[in-house]
């Protein structure tokens, strides 16, 4: 009897741990790509330094270019969405954003964005906390900013600080 309470009670503390060891970016999952570009059409009204009309570049995801192409002509803040590019390489005419969602393209990027003051952004939650300057995700079933102020710094991006007040810092 009193090494089954124990067994529970070991069994318990076990289950504590290992949810305790859990990063913030665990409790994220992927939206559908249709998602994310509206999430982040939206989110990118916040970014102070785009205005008037503004290209975007996805790295590596023809799903997510398709989905975004319907807001091609949409505003968002005082910018508007013009052209929408996509491929497997870096453009060599830097666009005004960039998307990326796979780690293999990650570093390449970074580099990228910062020397050119590109905001990245992108669908993949892991990548706000690598170093992408925006994300957009699911908690809980309900759309999440994520917003990495250091690598939003690096890209030289001015930010509305409402922002603040409807996304989650990752540091």
């Amino acid at each position: 009897m009193i090494i089954k309470q124990y067994r529970v009670l070991l069994i318990f503390f076990l289950l504590i741990l290992m949810s305790a060891n859990k990063s913030p970016a665990d409790e994220y999952k992927t939206l559908p790509y249709n998602i994310q570009s509206a999430v982040l059409l939206k989110a990118m009204a916040f970014n102070k330094n785009l205005s008037g009309n503004v290209t975007m570049y996805v790295l590596g995801s023809d799903a997510f270019a398709s989905a975004v192409k319907k807001g091609i002509g949409k505003r968002f803040g005082a910018a508007s969405l013009s052209a929408v590019n996509s491929g497997e390489e870096l453009p060599d005419i830097p666009p005004d954003i960039i998307y990326v969602e796979k780690k293999k393209f990650f570093g390449t990027v970074s580099a990228y964005s910062r020397k050119h003051n590109i905001m990245s952004i992108t669908g993949n939650p892991d990548m706000v906390k690598q170093g992408v300057s925006i994300g957009v995700c699911s908690k809980q079933g309900k759309p999440t900013i994520l917003l990495n102020l250091k690598a939003s710094k690096q890209e030289k991006i001015q930010w509305n600080l409402a922002i603040l007040k409807v996304a989650v810092q990752i540091k």
